[in-house]
């Protein structure tokens, strides 16, 4: 089970100390308050992190047969103000919106067009970053599927709380190598079997 992987990790943190970017991915519902804080929590313990990718796939489950886009949050990320905070390195975030056509591959998939644009919105992640709680971070990378667009008015908002911020349009989702370590059966949130040769 999800909660089960998580406990996986915590046991392992010492194992963690040179870990420097951080990928996390998202289907159809937002972390729970719950996974945030845990996430956070591990985030915060990593002393030489440099990059957190948020991964989010479109819902496939929709009534209306239109993907529903989840809007990007910071909640998985650990507070400045925190005193156990030591990721003093942390100051790239990558966003990533994809689509899974099916749920059977939620974990690979090679491209999604959309009949009409659709805005990835951005206002919820805004009202977390005026809390000043994430201001260690200076670059924001935005990569989204065809078919989708983030307003200008949002940049530019976003453009107040990064030194950088680059919205980009991509062919094909960003991937990242499996370690080792995902080649045993009780692997990963829902076993080997949820895993492809990559996360994305």
């Amino acid at each position: 089970t999800p909660a089960a992987w998580v406990d996986g990790i915590l046991s392992q943190r010492p194992l963690l100390a040179g870990v420097q970017e951080l990928w996390l991915m998202r289907g159809s519902s937002s972390y729970t308050r719950e996974f945030g804080t845990t996430i956070a929590s591990i985030i915060s313990d990593l002393p030489v992190l440099q990059t957190v990718v948020f991964v989010s796939l479109a819902d496939t489950s929709a009534q209306n047969d239109r993907q529903s886009l989840q809007p990007p949050e910071l909640s998985c990320l650990p507070s400045i103000d925190s005193p156990t905070f030591s990721s003093t390195h942390l100051k790239d975030l990558r966003i990533v919106q994809w689509s899974s056509p099916d749920p059977s591959s939620l974990w690979g998939h090679e491209g999604a067009e959309s009949e009409r644009p659709r805005r990835l919105d951005f206002s919820h992640m805004l009202q977390e970053l005026e809390s000043s709680a994430y201001c260690y971070l200076e670059n924001l990378l935005i990569q989204l599927m065809p078919g989708v667009y983030v307003e200008e008015a949002d940049v530019e908002r976003l453009r107040e709380y990064f030194t950088r911020v680059l919205v980009e349009h991509v062919e094909e989702p960003p991937k990242m190598p499996l370690p080792q370590c995902c080649d045993e059966d009780d692997d990963g949130p829902g076993g080997r079997r949820t895993w492809t040769r990559t996360l994305c």
